[in-house]
């Protein structure tokens, strides 16, 4: 599948999930929570800086998803080069966080005496698919924002 399609469609289930919205009382509290079927939102709204919106748009959506992907914005996401693009559906499936690759690539760059590989997705593709994909490693399922495996 096309990586724009694909993260479209992760959108569409990231919007699914965001319509869950519900509030509950507690020793006169208000909490909100939500009963997501894809991505843990109660996790991601804890570990991040905003708040959950009452009601969330596709493009508020698109926004979210943007920003568990560690990119600024939606365009931002679907402007990146197509290798780059690849290389996070992998590691989307794999529930690898972008972070966390990020870290790992810093890692080969320091143990092999290379120069700044954070803009060769095609090196970065062919790495992670030979060492790591599908690999019971440390890196594997730590994107704990999914609720739900890709095999």
């Amino acid at each position: 599948m096309d990586p724009i399609k694909f993260f479209k469609l992760q959108v569409k289930n990231l919007h699914k999930d965001l319509k869950t919205r519900y509030e509950y009382k507690e020793n006169g509290y208000t909490f909100t929570s939500f009963k997501p079927k894809f991505f843990d939102l109660d996790q991601w709204f804890l570990d991040g800086d905003e708040e959950p919106r009452q009601n969330y748009t596709l493009m508020q959506a698109q926004q979210v998803f943007a920003n568990m992907m560690d990119f600024n914005c939606w365009d931002e996401l679907i402007s990146a080069p197509r290798k780059q693009l690849e290389l996070m559906v992998l590691l989307f499936k794999d529930k690898v966080t972008p972070q966390e690759w990020r870290e790992q690539v810093i890692g080969i760059e320091m143990d092999n005496g290379m120069g700044d590989l954070t803009e060769d997705y095609i090196f970065q593709k062919s790495v992670y698919e030979q060492v790591y994909m599908g690999k019971d490693t440390i890196m594997s399922g730590t994107f704990y924002y999914l609720l739900y495996d890709f095999k």
